[in-house]
């Protein structure tokens, strides 16, 4: 039996040597090869954040980032950037833009094992929350999994959802600057700002596109339009930007009741 286990260790220890001779990667890297690792994690914690995603899915991508950065996502052309925000409190918030800084998913809070959901191309991807690091000295770090979706029913959002994600969006908008009547502001500020107009109009029953029309596009006081500048220097209409992530949001809802009920067929007149 041991002379039997050392002739098959020795035929795998050849085959891998003739892997690697074939392919020009060192023996010792075969095994990584089958397995992506982002930068800045080791094997161990790409198999950790593995675990807590379905077997099902298709695994894009595990990515180990730092709070308060931008990452591109591998896996996507053209390129997708992951932004992770402060970690704090057992959560952190996530939001997914494209090449153009189109959002694809707008500012979410997860906690590990959370998961939210965003669309390209026509095919929708689960983005989990699979660890995270606060450190009290250092640098602190969430481990992300981005998977392709399996198709699943979805709560729609109420209208008060949707307000509170584009505010949100808002905030989430790194290196950018609000505009408002000739002064210059935060994002965060901008966020705070916008969530206090909807609080002092008492807007319980505001769509969310009233919002973006009443609230968040122009002054109430000199009707002057409010303007982002983007971290490229590029300026624009702030209610031009909601209404792109508003798109994005309900289109996301659009899908998901196609999913949901795909026996429901519109016939022609």
């Amino acid at each position: 039996m041991t002379l039997w286990r050392f002739d098959r260790q020795r035929e795998i220890t050849v085959l891998i040597l003739c892997l690697a001779a074939f392919t020009g990667c060192p023996a010792e890297d075969q095994k990584a090869l089958s397995t992506p690792v982002a930068e800045g994690s080791t094997a161990q914690e790409n198999e950790e954040s593995q675990e807590v995603v379905s077997p099902a899915k298709q695994v894009v991508a595990n990515l180990r980032v730092k709070q308060r950065s931008t990452t591109d996502v591998p896996g996507f052309m053209p390129p997708v950037r992951l932004t992770v925000d402060d970690i704090t409190g057992g959560q952190v918030i996530i939001s997914i833009a494209d090449d153009n800084g189109r959002a694809l998913l707008s500012p979410q809070s997860l906690t590990p094992g959370k998961s939210a959901r965003f669309a390209l191309d026509e095919r929708d991807y689960d983005v989990t929350l699979s660890r995270l690091e606060n450190s009290l000295v250092g640098d602190d770090f969430a481990t992300v999994a981005i998977a392709v979706a399996a198709p699943s029913s979805k709560v729609q959002r109420s209208e008060a959802e949707k307000i509170e994600e584009l505010i949100r969006y808002v905030a989430s908008l790194k290196g950018a600057t609000f505009v408002r009547n000739g002064t210059e502001y935060s994002a965060q500020k901008a966020a705070d700002h916008l969530r206090m107009k909807v609080e002092n109009a008492g807007a319980d029953a505001m769509t969310a596109t009233q919002f973006i029309d009443e609230i968040a596009s122009k002054s109430s006081i000199s009707g002057q339009d409010y303007e982002i500048r983007l971290q490229d220097g590029s300026r624009r209409p702030a209610g031009q930007m909601l209404r792109e992530c508003l798109k994005t949001i309900e289109d996301e809802e659009t899908r998901s009741r196609e999913v949901t009920n795909p026996d429901e067929v519109t016939l022609p007149d």
